[in-house]
């Protein structure tokens, strides 16, 4: 069985670059747009900056106040479009994904857990729980050696029980990033 980091990592490592090309595709289409609506303003503001006696004859000053102001307003509106949008990816989207991957790249790892056959000793059953929780229950060992009967049987219930409730919560975190597609 692979192990949950790496299952959960590919899982969001080929989402990222799914998400990653739809951004960069958008991006390219919008500013592309952006681009042209840029230039078009710029040439209008060139237009008019140029042939202003021109114009002036035709419009009200304060007509011309506005033209320009408006088309001043699209070249930086495109401008900080086309920098937000840069921002927007490069620290959100992509420090994000890097953050979650390092995180995975940690030393600490999801268990695989073997699943009990039902004839491990107490001793086993405790080198099981220890190496799977990172816990360290080796003092039940000498509480197990102590006990009667009743109390064996329960203390193994406890365990047998705390052991499969850890592998299942595993599990279920396994099954639900397999089947994200």
């Amino acid at each position: 069985m692979e192990s949950p980091r790496k299952l959960i990592k590919g899982k969001l490592s080929a989402a990222y670059n799914d998400n990653k090309n739809l951004v960069v595709d958008v991006f390219q289409k919008a500013d592309a747009w952006i681009l042209w609506f840029i230039g078009f303003s710029i040439g209008g503001l060139a237009l008019f900056a140029g042939n202003l006696d021109k114009f002036s004859n035709k419009l009200t000053t304060e007509q011309i106040h506005k033209i320009f102001i408006e088309l001043f307003f699209s070249v930086i509106s495109g401008v900080l479009f086309r920098y937000v949008y840069i921002w927007f990816y490069m620290l959100l989207i992509k420090n994000i994904y890097s953050r979650v991957s390092n995180d995975f790249d940690a030393q600490y790892d999801l268990p695989v857990f073997k699943p009990l056959i039902g004839n491990e000793t107490f001793a086993e059953l405790i080198i099981h729980i220890n190496t799977y929780t990172g816990s360290d229950f080796n003092n039940l060992i000498q509480q197990f050696a102590d006990a009667d009967e009743n109390h064996r049987i329960a203390l193994c219930s406890v365990l047998i029980d705390y052991y499969n409730s850890l592998s299942l919560r595993v599990s279920a975190v396994i099954l639900l990033f397999a089947s994200v597609n």
